[in-house]
């Protein structure tokens, strides 16, 4: 029910400043979307639109992207360099190895430090890495190093699937065309371009909206069962543009067959989400 309140207040809170300011709104989706996987994850709100925390989700977000094109390295189409030391011509990716490797450890301690040092005080919002942890010492009295490192790295999952991180038109997806924002503010920007693709089903929606809640209030949580065209129309335009329809590139490491197609060892393979 907690979890229910605070989308409930994020939605509020994402309408007003819509309201507001509406040629922001993209702005307002990332903002929206951060502060959700925030609160939820470690208990804390973000407080502004440049806010630290967000910046250092989307800092690794945008290095992982730029570093997963296929050919970005040379160490892609030689692989012996990786062999080659740092300060030889060719190695760059060694020096942006170094710097996701901050990036990353950013994401996993700065957050989770923020959280252990407000249970300390007894200032800690209810959330997923407070209960974890409660949890885990309930469970056997004290918090192992293995238990705790689990919760660090699981919130840290929670903390990059949800916040937005790639949701300019002018950011590195221009150059990354096969990618897409793994961001939940994507799926509301995708709400808004079916609708405007769809008036029909707008209307739709919206006489349903207006037939529960009469114009008067905004849907709850409790009024879901009685909006189904609703329900359906969220899911299928997850279906229309999954979040993220193109995984991160893997590599083979055997040759196989599937479906009759020979696939060697080390072959950049992308899941395909459709």
């Amino acid at each position: 029910m907690y979890q229910f309140f605070l989308n409930k207040v994020n939605c509020s809170t994402l309408l007003y400043n819509i309201f507001c300011d509406p040629k922001e709104y993209s702005t307002h989706f990332k903002h929206f979307a951060g502060s959700v996987v925030m609160q939820i994850t470690y208990g804390i709100c973000p407080k502004s639109k440049e806010d630290p925390y967000l910046e250092v989700a989307e800092r690794l977000v945008f290095a992982l992207i730029e570093a997963s094109v296929p050919g970005a390295f040379l160490v892609d189409v030689l692989p012996f360099h990786k062999y080659v030391p740092a300060w030889a011509p060719g190695t760059r990716f060694q020096r942006k190895a170094q710097v996701l490797r901050q990036y990353a450890n950013d994401v996993l301690e700065v957050p989770y430090r923020t959280i252990k040092d407000a249970m300390v005080t007894g200032t800690a919002e209810q959330c997923y890495v407070r209960s974890s942890l409660e949890n885990a010492i309930l469970d056997k009295g004290n918090l192992n190093p293995q238990d705790e490192e689990t919760i660090k790295q699981t919130a840290a999952i929670l903390y990059l699937g949800g916040t937005d991180s790639v949701c300019s038109p002018n950011g590195i997806l221009r150059s990354i065309p096969y990618m897409v924002n793994p961001s939940g503010s994507w799926c509301i920007k995708n709400i808004l371009l079916a609708m405007a693709l769809n008036p029909d089903v707008q209307r739709m929606a919206q006489r349903e909206l207006d037939a529960v809640l009469g114009g008067s209030r905004l849907p709850e949580f409790d009024d879901r069962s009685q909006l189904p065209y609703i329900a359906a129309l969220c899911k299928e335009i997850i279906r229309w543009h999954p979040v993220s329809p193109v995984a991160f590139p893997h590599s083979t490491a055997k040759d196989d067959v599937v479906e009759g197609y020979f696939i060697p060892k080390g072959t950049l393979v992308f899941g395909n989400a459709w």
